[in-house]
């Protein structure tokens, strides 16, 4: 799992892509699977809103993949289509919609893309996989995003 998809080497998620753009602007990385849900955030009443502190290293980790991917420092800024392949660390059931959020957060503010709103994501698949103690014994979450034309 982790070593062919972790080295961006030809990995098919099983969904047709169509366009040499897409082929050309695709990109992947192999990110830490969250362990928060949500968005890592607590209240405090009228005094306003803090990152709890796994929040905030999560979002460390991801921005350190990002940096180390040799990421052209760039953020994305064009209509994508992103894939999630996720690897959970264990069999626990788990909401898809709170860990994609977090993923996306996370990637938002390592600078990967400029946001992620419907103007640069057009397109979200979110695919579980089974746990993989062997390959990826803390869970492990491989982002492949596509470069979409403008009619899609």
């Amino acid at each position: 799992m982790a070593t062919a998809a972790g080295q961006g080497e030809g990995r098919d998620s099983g969904v047709a892509r169509q366009g040499p753009e897409r082929a050309l602007g695709a990109r992947q990385i192999t990110v830490p699977y969250p362990r928060a849900s949500g968005n890592g955030k607590t209240r405090l009443g009228a005094s306003g809103v803090y990152s709890t502190a796994e929040a905030r290293a999560y979002d460390l980790a991801v921005k350190q993949v990002v940096v180390s991917s040799r990421w052209n420092g760039h953020p994305l800024d064009a209509h994508i289509e992103v894939h999630f392949d996720a690897w959970p660390p264990d069999k626990k059931s788990r909401d898809s919609d709170n860990v994609e959020k977090v993923l996306k957060d996370a990637l938002t503010k390592a600078g990967f893309w400029t946001d992620d709103s419907n103007r640069i994501i057009r397109r979200s698949v979110f695919t579980w996989h089974d746990v993989d103690k062997e390959e990826a014994p803390e869970g492990a979450v491989v982002v492949s995003v596509f470069l979409m034309g403008k009619s899609q």
